[in-house]
């Protein structure tokens, strides 16, 4: 199974941040409980420029997008949104897949913040996943 994907200007590596230049992780969902099966969330980080990279997943499953794009605080959205996600096929190294979202990602549908403690291990693991394939991406 052959592939093509475009990766847009957007998608380059935003480079190694250090500590101080990177906020702290934030952890919404669309529910009360940080645990609720079948819920979207979303584990995200903001970085200079407001840049944010992060993860939006449904809990318990296997869906869910790396991805990312512009903070927009005057209108709590993230704009201008690359998706990334593996390519799902009989090999889970088949490689990972982008597109570019024409539609802004609205944080007031994630109206519940959690204390990223309690990130489960599986999502912290699959975040910190995003993070890398973003930074180095598609190599």
């Amino acid at each position: 199974m052959e592939v093509l994907t475009v990766i847009p200007k957007m998608a380059i590596a935003l480079g190694v941040a250090t500590v101080s230049m990177i906020s702290q992780i934030q952890f919404r969902g669309t529910v009360s409980s940080p645990t609720e099966v079948g819920a979207e969330y979303i584990v995200f980080q903001t970085y200079p420029n407001n840049q944010v990279r992060g993860l939006v997943y449904i809990q318990n499953s296997d869906i869910g997008s790396c991805f990312e794009g512009v903070f927009n605080s005057q209108q709590t959205q993230i704009q201008q949104i690359t998706y990334t996600h593996p390519v799902i096929g009989n090999n889970h190294d088949d490689g990972w897949e982008t597109h570019v979202s024409d539609e802004a990602l609205n944080l007031s549908t994630f109206s519940h913040s959690f204390n990223s403690s309690e990130i489960n291990e599986n999502v912290q693991a699959w975040f910190n996943e995003c993070l890398e394939v973003i930074s180095n991406p598609l190599e």
